[in-house]
Formats: C-alpha cells, sequence, structure tokens
C-alpha cells in the first residue's frame, strides 16, 4: 500500500553527534507519517499553528503545504478522513527519529541496524506501516507472557517492575553496524547511561541491565560487551582494571586513552567476568569467552590481589564516596573469581583455583563473620566491624549476591542471602 505524506524534520546546520543543553540530540530526522487505506484519505500541512488548525477547523482536511523552515513553534499535521463510519475503524501513525550516523565508535561511524536492509527514512517507515498489525500481536503476546510469568513468581506490582523494566531496557539499546559497509554481521549495541552524566556502555549500567537479556535475549549480553572488550584489548586504556565507560558523552564512544574516567576498579572488572559467564551459561556457547582468555585473566587475577583487600574506591553505589574494604565488591569479587573459574573450568584445571579463590573470599566474609554482626543477621558496608563506624552500624544492601544466585557461583549460605 502507497505510503500517505510524509514530514521529515532537520535541524539546520547540526553537526553529527551533537545535542543541545538538554541533552537531546540535535543530528538526524524526525519523522511524521501515515498511510491511507482504500476507504479513506490523508491531508497534512506543517506551519504556523493557527493557520493549520484553522484551516482543518474550515475544510476537515489540510493543504499539503509545508513552511520551510521550520520554525519554533510550528506544528505538523496529518489530517485523515475515515468517511462515513458505522463500526470501530482506526489509523496508525508512525512517529519516529532516525540517525544515519548512530553512534562514534573510536572515530568509525555505526549506523542503526535497520540500514542493512532498508535505504533511507521513507523506506523504514513503509516497512513499520507495513508490518504494524503483525509486530503489534507479536509485542502484545511477549506482553503477556511477562506479565503472567512475573505475577505468579511475585504478585502484580512486581509485574508492574518487571514489564516497565523490559520496555526501558530494549527501548535504551541502540543496535548498529558499520555506517560504511552495512554489514549485517558487525553488529554491536551501546547503552546510554541516562539520569546522570551521559557515558556510553557503562559497565556498571550494563550489569543490572542483563538479567533480562539472560532471560530474553543472551546475544544482547556479547552484544553491549563488545565494543567495551575490543577497545580494552586494543590496549589503549592503561589502567590493570576494567574501564567504567568506552566514552564521556553519548553518542561519542572514543574511549579514554589517557585512563581518566570514573575509576571504579573491582566494580567493573567483577562485572567483566561475571557478564561474560552469564552471556556463555545462558546462551550455551563458550566460543565468545574463549576468544578473549587472555583479558578476562588478567581480570581475575586482579581481583585476587586486590578484591579482598582493598584500597579506598567508587562502587556503583557511588553516593556513598569512595571507602575502603566494602562489603558489597568483595562479594562481587568472589562472584567474579568464582565466574571465572566456571567459564573455563572445562577446558583448564587451574581455572577451579580461582573459584577456590572465590570461596575463600565467600567464607571470610560470611561464614569467619569478617563482613557480618556477631548473629550473621546483617553484612557491614565495611569490614572489619564497618571500620568501627559508630561502633559498626552501617549495614549494607549486598545486592551483589543476585548474579552469584542466577549464575549457580554464589557461596555465601542461604542465611546471607
Amino acid at each position: 500500500m502507497k505510503l500517505g505524506p510524509v514530514r521529515v524534520l532537520v535541524v539546520n546546520g547540526a553537526q553529527t553527534y551533537t545535542q543541545n543543553a538538554m541533552d537531546q540530540a540535535l543530528w538526524g530526522e524526525v519523522v511524521f507519517a501515515s498511510r491511507a487505506s482504500n476507504s479513506t484519505t490523508l491531508t497534512a500541512q506543517s506551519g504556523d499553528p493557527a493557520s493549520v488548525r484553522g484551516l482543518f477547523a474550515s475544510n476537515g482536511s489540510l493543504s499539503g503545504s509545508a513552511t520551510v523552515p521550520y520554525e519554533a513553534g510550528d506544528v505538523v499535521a496529518l489530517a485523515p478522513d475515515l468517511g462515513s463510519v458505522d463500526s470501530a475503524t482506526s489509523i496508525t501513525y508512525a512517529i519516529g527519529y532516525t540517525r544515519d550516523a548512530a553512534v562514534n565508535y573510536l572515530g568509525n561511524a555505526r549506523a542503526s541496524y535497520y540500514a542493512a536492509t532498508y535505504n533511507g527514512s521513507i523506506a523504514a517507515v513503509n516497512h513499520f506501516l507495513d508490518d504494524y498489525a503483525e509486530a503489534e500481536a507479536e509485542a502484545s503476546a511477549m506482553d503477556s507472557d511477562i506479565d503472567s510469568r512475573a505475577t505468579s513468581a511475585a504478585g502484580a506490582n512486581y509485574s508492574d517492575i518487571v514489564t516497565l523494566s523490559v520496555r526501558q531496557a530494549y527501548g535504551a539499546a541502540d543496535l548498529t553496524i558499520p555506517a560504511d559497509t552495512l554489514d549485517p554481521n558487525d553488529v554491536t549495541l551501546f547503552l546510554k547511561e541516562i539520569s546522570s552524566d551521559g557515558n556510553v556502555n557503562t559497565v556498571d549500567v550494563i550489569y543490572p541491565t542483563f538479567p533480562i537479556f539472560y532471560v530474553m535475549d543472551p546475544e544482547y549480553i556479547r552484544l553491549v560487551l563488545e565494543p567495551v572488550v575490543q577497545y580494552l584489548e586494543m590496549g589503549r586504556w592503561p589502567q590493570p582494571w576494567a574501564i567504567h565507560d568506552i566514552g564521556s558523552s553519548y553518542p561519542n564512544a572514543t574511549g579514554h586513552d589517557n585512563g581518566q574516567a570514573e575509576q571504579q576498579p573491582i566494580e567493573e572488572t567483577g562485572n567483566i567476568l561475571i557478564l561474560a559467564y552469564a552471556y556463555t551459561k545462558a546462551s550455551g556457547s563458550s566460543a565468545w569467552a574463549d576468544s578473549h582468555r587472555a583479558l578476562f585473566q588478567s581480570y581475575a587475577d586482579y581481583l585476587v590481589a586486590n578484591g579482598l583487600d582493598m584500597a579506598s574506591q567508587l562502587s556503583t553505589d557511588d553516593g556513598a564516596g569512595p571507602l575502603p574494604n566494602q562489603t558489597n565488591l568483595a562479594i562481587k569479587a568472589a562472584v567474579g573469581l568464582s565466574a571465572f573459574g566456571a567459564l573455563y573450568a572445562d577446558a583448564d584445571a587451574d581455572a577451579g583455583n580461582y573459584t577456590d579463590i572465590g570461596k575463600g573470599f565467600a567464607n571470610e566474609l560470611f561464614n569467619d563473620s569478617l563482613a557480618t554482626d556477631e548473629g550473621k543477621t546483617h553484612f557491614w558496608l565495611q569490614y572489619p566491624e564497618g571500620l568501627n563506624a559508630g561502633g559498626g552500624d552501617t549495614y549494607s544492601t549486598t545486592f551483589h549476591l543476585y548474579p552469584g544466585c542466577l549464575a549457580g557461583v554464589g557461596h555465601v549460605s542461604a542465611r546471607g542471602v
């Protein structure tokens, strides 16, 4: 079916990858479109709101004209004429934003994944309207399944959180291919750290996202880690621990060759190993982890040396500020070491040593009460005994126990969980 009126808006003179003071992208195209059916007509107009609305109020249709340039305060209007209606009917509108260059990865432009198939905004919106009914049915079925499972697990309130979280996780994902070749086999995924500073592929933002991908699409874990791991293996990041992010301001994933980024050594190093293991377990494939063994080995060794007796540093809960010997970070180190051991246990008997060290960390933290109160009912924020902070009464929510349970590599007893 033929596409109806389309209005495409661009910011004149906007340079690629620029944004305004509200962190909104200035480059690319904003698209408004719809389609007439065999029984309807569709007109469009853009320009001064009083003129556009006045014409529609008088005639029930629009002129088809477009004011150029589009001025602040102008409107874009699409007006369907459904004729005589004696039963339920509907019309679909497409509202979207496209970018030929979606992400700057180390100086190379990455395009949105759909560009491999659809040449430009018009072709893409045509497919959107062609596919809408089937896509809506598929999405509704998936939504119903998620809602049902989450409700069964923990009730309606929990289901609300899960269904919204799924939307946020997938809605924030920029799936890309090289802009020069449009090779659909060279896929990477980028996430923006929102509500904070706009970093690119922040590892401790990927980390809380992974349970959704673990269940729904494990390949997304690999795709979002791939640009991080590629950069680290280039040797351009000079620190011995894993990087916090690969760019200070989305969508510029240009790295931190000077080593100056937010430093969360144990947090991000443990994250990389846990995420790699989660992907391997969920996907059933070890090929990706095997190809990055040397990098992951260096991070496991870093956790051995620094994961229990740790220097003052930030964690993902950076509102607490830098602190030494954080219980939650030590738990992450224990789980990360166990994840590394599990990754390579089948191919290398020595990998089991890392699992043993992870178990040793866990035993000290919980069984030997290094990081708990005397009754083992609470974990301290820091150890030993909260570093005597107020007599050791500052407790921690040790959410890093979760990936140990999910991936089956946790060592703390059920009481600690």
